[in-house]
């Protein structure tokens, strides 16, 4: 079982991995494109929203992590906003792949950031116990609203 870092990180890992691929797409392979992008938006957006329902709401109500808690809600804002505006462009747009490496260079800055001050101030905040137990709520509330978009679908 791997604690909440863990899993956030490999999320971060993945979804970095399958921007760079998506990134590399050309004019002849826009479906492909297209599949990536949406597998990507699902998996960033379940991110977003689990670690915001997990490690963020743990972080509720201590003084010392409100400032770093309110900045990380704002990436994901901006990273909420951009991934938005992209599923509303036609993936052959000329402006679509500028938009996406506008959107890798800032997930890369949030997920860079979150490693090195989220990561400590979870750390110092909680003990190894309690940093399991989050990496279990954050996989089944991932799992639950895995589940609820493909029945949606």
């Amino acid at each position: 079982m791997m604690d909440i870092l863990q899993l956030i990180k490999r999320d971060h890992d993945l979804v970095k991995n399958a921007l760079t691929e998506l990134k590399s797409t050309t004019d002849n392979t826009l479906s492909k494109r297209q599949d990536l992008f949406e597998t990507i938006l699902t998996e960033l957006s379940l991110h977003l929203s689990t670690e915001e329902d997990t490690l963020y709401q743990a972080f509720k109500g201590k003084a010392q992590v409100h400032e770093l808690l309110l900045e990380s809600l704002e990436e994901h804002y901006e990273l909420e906003s951009m991934l938005d505006n992209l599923s509303k462009m036609p993936v052959d747009q000329e402006r679509w792949i500028p938009k996406l490496v506008v959107l890798i260079e800032l997930l890369i800055l949030h997920a860079g950031k979150e490693e090195i001050k989220v990561f400590q101030a979870t750390r110092d905040l909680f003990n190894s116990e309690q940093l399991n137990e989050m990496g279990r709520q954050f996989e089944l509330r991932k799992n639950e609203r895995r589940t609820e978009i493909k029945k949606a679908a």
